[in-house]
């Protein structure tokens, strides 16, 4: 059955930016966790819009113009050395329709090259974790957005520290929001809020065993913390835990969170295909 996304990148693109309706947004997040070509391309489009937050003003600023002037006595030279190839006239002639047919044959087989790899979706991506066996499943960690909790505003200290480090997450900068996380976590012990979202940050800087140690904490006083559930899941299976997944992915299928809902569902099918 083809795939209704898959010449649609602006619709892609729009997901990314959080354009679409919720009902549209919910619908394309349980499609691609089913579709790898999909799942690509959505990697491509927030790789694409990184890059550009990062590097798009200096890619896009606009150079200095230089005016290069040959002189006459640099014309003469080229025009000397022209003449006194051992060329025939007739090729001579012939020589700058050749070269700008070879420029164009050039330009054409570049466009399609390209052309090719957009409807092919052989896109950029990264590598996908491998589950026991060896088997690629076509599972990777996303970038969700983080959302600081209720709790966590009614502390000020708490919350301003916690929205600084958000910046550093949203910019995929997960090394230093987990070593800033850790001090947020011995100042604020009992911060349910920054434990889980420093194991989210371990887990994305492939910190897998500190990941799972602390969003175990988060469960053992929240056992239904649909974030830390999730996560936790993705750890294990990082971990090539397959059994030990399968546990919190069902916790999530029960509690039947709208948004997490799908995305466990999808999981614990691959999962089952595996074992």
């Amino acid at each position: 059955m083809s795939c209704e996304y898959h010449s649609r990148l602006d619709h892609i693109a729009r997901y990314v930016r959080e354009e679409l309706n919720e009902d549209e947004q919910e619908k394309f997040e349980e499609h691609y966790l089913g579709c790898d070509a999909c799942l690509q391309s959505l990697k491509f489009v927030q790789k694409t819009a990184v890059t550009m937050q990062h590097y798009g003003a200096s890619i896009f600023a606009p150079q200095p113009i230089r005016h290069f002037v040959l002189s006459d006595n640099w014309v003469g030279a080229i025009k000397t050395w022209w003449d006194d190839l051992p060329i025939s006239a007739q090729w001579k002639s012939a020589a700058p329709a050749f070269a700008m047919y070879l420029l164009l044959i050039g330009a054409l087989s570049l466009g399609y090259h390209f052309s090719s790899k957009i409807k092919g979706h052989s896109l950029p991506h990264e590598s996908d974790a491998t589950l026991s066996g060896g088997t690629n499943t076509g599972f990777s960690l996303q970038h969700l957005p983080w959302t600081i909790a209720k709790e966590s505003a009614g502390d000020t200290a708490l919350f301003n520290r916690l929205t600084a480090i958000q910046a550093n997450y949203q910019k995929q900068q997960y090394a230093l929001a987990a070593d800033r996380l850790v001090e947020v976590v011995r100042d604020f012990p009992g911060s349910n809020d920054a434990r889980l979202f420093l194991g989210i940050n371990q887990l994305h800087n492939d910190q897998t065993p500190e990941a799972s140690a602390n969003l175990n904490e988060v469960l053992k006083s929240n056992p239904d913390d649909d974030a830390a559930l999730w996560y936790l899941a993705q750890s294990y299976v990082k971990e090539s835990r397959l059994v030990e997944a399968r546990q919190p992915l069902g916790g999530l299928v029960k509690q039947k969170n709208s948004f997490y809902y799908p995305k466990a569902v999808a999981l614990l099918d691959k999962i089952k295909k595996l074992q």
